[in-house]
């Protein structure tokens, strides 16, 4: 069977730092942060969130099995379907398609992370939380306010203050 289906609990990391990914998992419902550490004072910072109907997967990690840099956190409970690196291999060396569907999909992501840390640079912190408004509504109820603050690159004080004044406007 190349595809398997597991919920994993709230809490748990499914992969630590400096492990190798061996499986790509793809989020069927739940809330999985991507946490990055500071090479120099090994300090973690939340870098990414993965929502429902979303792959699951570190660069590096995965595709290239080298150790990942970052570790991810279930926190929300969520329901995945994975398979092995073996069973990728198997499907790539089968299907000519499979690597450029998986080359777009990385491609996918690989911008939006891009996006993001450019909105974090360009845009101010009212016009950050205007624009990710929706998003960060699904992330208040499961997600302390320091960790959304530093996905989004803004103080918790910033985002306290923002969260409160549009909040009120609904």
């Amino acid at each position: 069977m190349l595809l398997s289906e597991i919920t994993y609990k709230k809490g748990i990391n499914i992969l630590n730092s400096g492990a190798k990914q061996s499986v790509l998992w793809f989020n069927l419902d739940g809330l999985l942060r991507e946490i990055s550490f500071d090479q120099c004072t090994y300090a973690a910072q939340t870098s990414w969130y993965w929502f429902k109907s979303s792959f699951v997967y570190a660069m590096p990690g995965f595709f290239d099995q080298e150790p990942s840099q970052v570790s991810i956190e279930v926190v929300k409970d969520t329901r995945v379907v994975f398979f092995s690196y073996d069973n990728w291999k198997i499907l790539r060396d089968s299907f000519v398609e499979a690597e450029r569907l998986i080359e777009m999909i990385r491609s996918n992501y690989e911008t939006a992370r891009k996006i993001h840390l450019k909105e974090i640079n360009e845009l101010n912190t009212k016009a950050r939380y205007l624009k990710h408004e929706t998003k960060i509504n699904q992330l208040f109820p499961n997600i302390k306010l320091k960790y959304i603050a530093e996905y989004m690159g803004m103080s918790t004080d910033t985002l306290g203050k923002l969260r409160r004044k549009f909040i009120r406007r609904k």
